[in-house]
C-alpha cells in the first residue's frame, strides 16, 4: 500500500510506482494494477494515449478499486497538484472509453482532462462509465467523447447503479451521445454541484 506516481517518462517494466528513486510508472493503468484500496495515484502533466483490452472491453483505465487518481503534477514535485497550469490528459483517441470503473467501490477522480473517448453500442459513456460505484468526480474538464449506436447514452460521463456518486466542478462540453451527451445517470442519487455543461 501507498502513493503511486504516473508520469509520461515513467516506466512500466518491474515498477510498482511507489519508489520515487526507481522513476515513476508510464501509464495509470499500470498503477491501477499495482495499488491496493486505499492508494492515491499522483499523475504528471502530459498527454497519455495508451488504451488497454482490460474487463473485456477497450479503455485508457478499468478501475475496480477504491483509489483516488489525481491530475495536474509536474512529476518530481508531488507535493501540489495544479491541473489548471499543469494539465494532465487522458487522451483514449478514438479507440475506447477513456475510464470504466466497476464494482462495489467508491473512487476519486479529479484533476484531469478526459478526452476523445468513444463506444459504439450497449451502455454509453466516451469519457466516464461506472456501474456498481459511488465516484466522486471533480475538477475535471471532460470533452469531445461519443456514445454512439444502439442504446448509447451519456458522451461525458454515463451512471448506471443505485447509489449516491457526487460530481462538481467538472467542465463538461463538446460530447455527444443518443441521450445525455453531458452526463446520463440511469439510477442512483446522484449530487451535482458548481458543474457546468454545454
Amino acid at each position: 500500500a501507498g502513493t503511486r506516481y504516473v508520469a509520461p517518462n515513467g516506466t512500466d517494466e518491474v515498477n510498482n510506482c511507489t519508489v520515487l528513486e526507481y522513476g515513476p510508472c508510464a501509464t495509470v493503468q499500470h498503477a491501477v494494477g499495482q495499488a491496493v484500496d486505499g492508494d492515491a495515484l499522483l499523475v504528471a502533466e502530459g498527454v497519455y494515449s495508451d488504451v488497454h483490452t482490460v474487463g473485456g472491453g477497450a479503455q485508457m483505465v478499468y478501475l475496480d478499486k477504491s483509489l483516488t487518481l489525481r491530475g495536474g503534477y509536474v512529476s518530481g514535485v508531488w507535493d501540489t497538484s495544479d491541473p489548471v497550469f499543469h494539465p494532465t490528459v487522458l487522451d483514449a483517441g478514438g479507440q475506447g472509453r477513456v475510464i470504466y470503473a466497476t464494482g462495489s467501490i467508491a473512487p476519486t477522480v479529479e484533476g484531469f482532462h478526459l478526452r476523445n473517448g468513444a463506444v459504439d453500442g450497449g451502455d454509453g459513456a466516451g469519457a466516464c462509465f461506472s456501474v456498481g460505484v459511488e465516484p466522486t468526480v471533480r475538477l475535471n474538464l471532460i470533452y469531445n467523447n461519443t456514445a454512439s449506436g444502439a442504446g448509447s447514452d451519456g458522451g461525458g460521463i454515463y451512471y448506471g447503479s443505485a447509489g449516491s456518486p457526487l460530481m462538481e466542478r467538472n467542465t463538461i462540453y463538446g460530447n455527444a451521445a443518443n441521450s445525455g451527451a453531458g452526463i446520463y445517470l440511469e439510477g442512483g442519487n446522484a449530487s451535482l454541484w458548481n458543474n457546468v455543461l454545454y
